[in-house]
């Protein structure tokens, strides 16, 4: 499970200014791979960060059970929040 807190300034022309954000990656009971290094890789998506962008990721231990990367780990998932 992911889960994203941001805050976004735009311009009047839609230009994003800055950008912080926390991104939460639920690993279960056992961070098998470290996935929130990806954050600000795939955060970004199509968008150019400039040095305004402040993204921290965060793996956190549950209990539930592990998880396991397979194809692309969080590639999918960061985008989407990217685009929410």
């Amino acid at each position: 499970m992911y889960c994203l807190f941001a805050q976004v300034g735009v311009n009047t022309v839609g230009k994003i200014q800055y950008l912080r954000a926390e991104l939460l990656n639920d690993a279960g009971c056992s961070s098998n791979e470290e996935i929130a290094i990806y954050a600000i890789k795939y955060l970004q998506n199509c968008y150019a960060a400039d040095t305004n962008w402040e993204v921290i990721g965060k793996t956190l231990t549950t209990n539930t059970p592990a998880n396991t990367a397979l194809r692309a780990p969080g590639k999918f998932e960061y985008k989407i929040n990217t685009k929410y």
